[in-house]
């Protein structure tokens, strides 16, 4: 997994980020404290997640829960000054709101 180790924003974003993702490892003690940007998976992991409904699961999670060995990559997050797909709160707050689901459901 490559994990976020340095991250070039600041603020509340990233303080939310932390909250965040410090909860998920309530939930899987194998979630990087800042969570991860991509991973590389074998087969047998990529099988059992496109076999999921991506509308049911929590994809970050389900990837660590089905892998049976992860190794991690520290990464740097930089801001994308050409990416324009930045996420409101809205949007961070209805991401959020999903973990709920899948996490009340197992």
């Amino acid at each position: 997994m490559g994990y976020r180790a340095i991250r070039s924003d600041n603020g509340f974003v990233v303080l939310l980020s932390k909250i965040f993702f410090r909860l998920l490892s309530v939930f899987e003690s194998k979630m990087p404290s800042g969570g991860f940007d991509f991973g590389l998976f074998n087969y047998q992991v990529w099988q059992s997640l496109v076999s999921k409904d991506f509308d049911t699961i929590f994809l970050q999670l389900e990837a660590l829960r089905v892998s049976r060995k992860t190794y991690y990559l520290p990464t740097e997050r930089k801001n994308d000054n050409f990416d324009k797909s930045s996420w409101t709160i809205g949007s961070k707050v209805r991401y959020a709101s999903r973990i709920v689901k899948y996490i009340f459901k197992l």
